[in-house]
């Protein structure tokens, strides 16, 4: 196995203090090996570190670094990864995956399903992938909480879903869970397969299980429009979100009274499909699965009313187009009329439409190049604002491989700006930032 080799030093940070060089090769941090990402954030949670070092000369290095406990080091990796994550066998029936068209890169059509991801980066795992030697390694390292696909609690129910008969998930969770593990969990919802009672079932269960079950997502079935030779799954309609929210609800109620927490929560989306109003803040406690899609408009509102409250001096642009999905615009409409209600400044709204995957498909993040090239219209005086969600991993790339170059091509005399998909992002920029006044201060002369 290649050693973690250090390929740059943030400057300023411990590790540049310690005179560590870009090119030496970790060997061991408090004389325990560091073979991937997992054991390099564990070890580095001590205050103090005895670290080991070989260098590109082949001189051994001994070095003590001190640090506060949450503090980083400093130093990026060029070999320290996950090496390949583990890969998904199972072929769940609602797999995004497998709802991608042909043609695009090879990399989008590989599934992880990797307890580190898990607990580095909360992705939900179904544990049909995780070994008993993974899952001892869970429960010796601590690594805990999880985030885990529960979809169905009946392993007859759960093993149509996942379409895996070597499961073993409930010795498997409940393994985790009597080791100490505390689970985030995720359910989604399948008209007609997983919901009523299978669904009343899975949710009592995971209630018994509280509080080390710190949350229940549950989430709709999301299709793309390529789902050829595919289960023949569908979307809720209005009516049944309806019964779900309510459904909900009443688990919440018995979860208050257990644990003072609601527990179970719903997405967004299922209060949009029933034509319910979102939460206030507070119904969401501190918002405990914001990741997964729940509460992500009332916190964009939230945060939005706290930054505009501050007075503005003058905007950026008198004219702005701001792009979002589907989605998007219901969050999007009520800042946009209130901003239009300035006399210095027009906001236009647009909702681009999801050709490339599917019209079902609302999302903004799965909005891709060609579809905003075919649709977008605007004045010459716009400036377009764009979420950077639609851009893989922050870079200059949509999903169907279309480039950010390529729209500067398309509208060539056109001024784009990308931002973060938050309301502190819109609202900076939009204002420019509020300068501070010096004020005049009287004098009072002596005689």
């Amino acid at each position: 196995m290649q050693l973690p080799t250090i390929e740059r030093i943030i400057p300023g940070s411990i590790a540049a203090q310690a005179m560590l060089q870009a090119g030496w090769c970790l060997l061991k941090i408090n004389r325990n090996d560091v073979h991937d990402i997992i054991d390099y954030q564990i070890a580095i949670s001590d205050e103090v570190l005895l670290t080991e070092w070989l260098t590109p000369e082949g001189e051994h290095r001994l070095v003590t670094l001190e640090k506060a406990m949450d503090q980083d080091l400093g130093i990026e990796f060029s070999t320290l990864t996950l090496d390949r994550p583990i890969s998904c066998k199972n072929h769940c029936l609602f797999c995004f995956v497998d709802q991608l068209p042909r043609g695009l890169r090879k990399s989008l059509y590989y599934k992880d399903d990797d307890y580190r991801l898990s607990f580095l980066s909360g992705s939900y795992i179904t544990l049909s992938n995780t070994s008993w030697e993974d899952l001892k390694r869970i429960v010796e390292l601590k690594l805990s909480p999880l985030y885990v696909s529960v979809h169905a609690w009946d392993q007859e129910v759960r093993q149509r879903l996942v379409r895996n008969q070597n499961d073993e998930f409930q010795e498997k969770f409940m393994y985790l869970i009597e080791h100490g593990i505390e689970l985030h969990c995720q359910i989604v919802v399948c008209p007609e397969i997983n919901d009523g009672a299978i669904l009343e079932e899975t949710a009592g269960r995971l209630l018994e299980l509280a509080p080390q079950i710190l949350s229940v997502a549950l989430v709709p079935v999301g299709l793309t429009g390529h789902r050829e030779r595919l289960y023949p799954l569908r979307l809720h309609h209005k009516t049944e979100a309806h019964q779900l929210i309510q459904q909900i609800s009443h688990w919440q109620e018995a979860a208050l009274k257990k644990i003072e927490s609601r527990l179970f929560w719903a997405a967004d989306e299922l209060y949009l499909k029933a034509g319910l109003p979102i939460p206030d803040g507070e119904f969401y406690e501190n918002y405990p699965v914001l990741e997964d899609g729940v509460g992500l408009i009332r916190s964009f509102w939230d945060e939005w009313n706290t930054v505009y409250q501050f007075e503005q001096d003058t905007v950026r642009f008198k004219s702005i187009r701001i792009v979002t999905g589907i989605s998007g615009e219901y969050a999007l409409k009520p800042v946009v009329e209130q901003l239009n209600q300035r006399s210095d400044l027009r906001v236009s709204l647009q909702a681009i439409r999801n050709d490339f995957f599917g019209s079902t498909v609302t999302v903004s993040g799965l909005v891709t190049g060609k579809d905003i090239i075919k649709q977008l219209v605007f004045d010459e005086e716009e400036c377009v604002l764009l979420p950077g969600i639609m851009l893989r991993d922050g870079g200059d790339v949509f999903l169907d491989d279309t480039r950010v170059e390529d729209l500067d091509h398309a509208f060539p005399n056109q001024r784009f700006l990308w931002i973060e998909p938050t309301a502190a992002a819109l609202h900076q920029a939009i204002f420019q930032p509020k300068r501070l006044k010096r004020k005049k201060m009287a004098v009072r002369r002596s005689i």
